[in-house]
């Protein structure tokens, strides 16, 4: 392989890391959002049936049902993030 070709292939596999990189923090920070917006909406939910005196234990089972949803969700998709810099960036065989 020529110097130019080898300078090439490597700019090339730097760009795919950085892409990789970059797709991973993005799925990240897409599980944060995730997290961070159902928990608000669950919480405003509740908050505003239990400010109408609306609020029983049925309402606060499902006030919990919809956070660790929200944290399942976002802990998928953070997992997927991981796999996927795993695969890319750290290959080990």
């Amino acid at each position: 392989m020529t110097e130019a070709g080898a300078q090439t292939g490597a700019a090339a596999v730097t760009s795919f890391t950085t892409l990789v990189e970059h797709a991973a923090i993005g799925i990240e920070l897409l599980a944060v959002v995730i997290i961070v917006a159902v928990i608000l909406v669950a919480t405003v939910l509740y908050v505003s049936q239990f400010l109408a005196r609306r609020a029983d234990a049925i309402t606060y089972k499902n006030y919990r049902q919809q956070i660790a949803r929200a944290l399942l969700l976002g802990l998928e998709v953070l997992v997927a993030a991981d796999i996927i810099r795993t695969i890319a960036l750290e290959p080990t065989l």
